[in-house]
């Protein structure tokens, strides 16, 4: 590996000889972020996953930035790590470009079930598109095996471990139920099977026709979202779909080649607040104590980035940088209140 340390003033006294890595993987390139300090280092994403940085791991660039006296950042890019373990499958589709993707998600107290409508905006990029395929993980009574085939973990199975220890024992009865596909009010046939949404299109288009479809479902997730209550028991909602996590709430392309916009509308209970991507655009109280709350994300950004949290949040707006609104979301936590 060849180190690059930037010696300036702030730069860490010695790089430590064990480093945790998380890897995320696009296209045959592998991206590693991590945080590192004076006593270690940890993942900074996310990921539960842990990996080990060893000799073996030639013909990379590692870039070492400071960023302040008690910690810094090292971004790697590593290239030439192909092995067939390694290579990606995902089915591609070259045919079509997804240029927006509209969630309209409807939750509550009563239950974990997630109701959905989301629209698909796509542009054909070919004139022989018959059909599109979304990623969206399929209703399962029995408990699902946390791998499949070849040893590969489940995106849509359970997980069996908990934070801090404290495991959460599969139950099944996870995923969704699709009830329609429809477009301008017409219902288009589909086929939902091995977690993959298949939808017939009704006629051909053209290169560069553009075509919008909304597909409703409703279900709890068996992960990809966390649903429950924190040590102070607050029910929330907080998103988790790294790396290919977001199909079990949402049904997507899910893979970091096709990179889309977003707007994602949440009604919930009024005494929840609720952040996602980009900037919020509304805000609108509605019968029954419930509120629907809009957030746009202009940018395409891939599935694994979609992210979304809802809870009692005290929000606090304090200005904006480069045009960049600016606000904290914490709870607060009264002593025997």
């Amino acid at each position: 590996m060849d180190w690059r340390p930037n010696r300036g003033p702030n730069s860490p006294p010695k790089f430590a000889p064990l480093i945790a890595i998380s890897w995320k993987r696009l296209r045959g390139v592998f991206a590693v972020s991590v945080t590192a300090t004076t006593s270690g280092a940890v993942y900074t994403d996310g990921i539960r996953h842990r990996k080990t940085l060893t000799p073996a791991h030639q013909g990379g660039t590692m870039r070492i930035r400071g960023a302040g006296s008690t910690g810094w950042r090292v971004t790697a890019l590593l290239l030439a790590l192909s092995a067939p373990a390694l290579t990606d499958t995902y089915p591609r589709q070259p045919g079509i470009r997804i240029t927006n993707y509209t969630f309209d998600i409807t939750l509550s107290d009563a239950s974990n079930e997630l109701v959905v409508e989301d629209t698909v905006a796509v542009q054909f990029l070919g004139p022989d598109v018959t059909g599109i395929d979304l990623d969206l993980c399929k209703y399962s009574g029995p408990v699902r095996s946390p791998q499949m085939a070849g040893g590969i973990p489940d995106p849509c199975a359970e997980p069996t471990g908990g934070r801090g220890g404290n495991a959460t024992p599969p139950t099944g009865g996870r995923g969704m139920t699709i009830t329609a596909v429809t477009s301008g009010g017409e219902a288009l046939s589909f086929r939902h099977e091995n977690d993959r949404l298949h939808v017939n299109l009704p006629r051909r288009f053209r290169n560069g026709d553009r075509y919008e479809f909304t597909v409703s479902y409703h279900g709890v997730p068996a992960t990809g979202i966390l649903i429950g209550n924190n040590k102070y028991g607050d029910r929330s909602f907080f998103s988790n779909p790294w790396p290919h996590k977001a199909r079990n709430y949402l049904a997507v392309v899910d893979h970091p080649s096709m990179k889309a916009p977003e707007l994602t509308k949440v009604t919930a209970p009024r005494h929840y607040q609720v952040i996602s991507n980009g900037s919020i655009v509304e805000q609108t109280d509605l019968p029954n104590s419930l509120r629907r709350t809009v957030w746009k994300e202009s940018s395409p950004i891939c599935t694994c980035l979609m992210s979304l949290g809802v809870a009692p949040f005290a929000v606090d707006y304090f200005g904006e940088y480069h045009g960049i609104p600016l606000s904290s979301w914490v709870y607060i936590v009264v002593p025997g209140f």
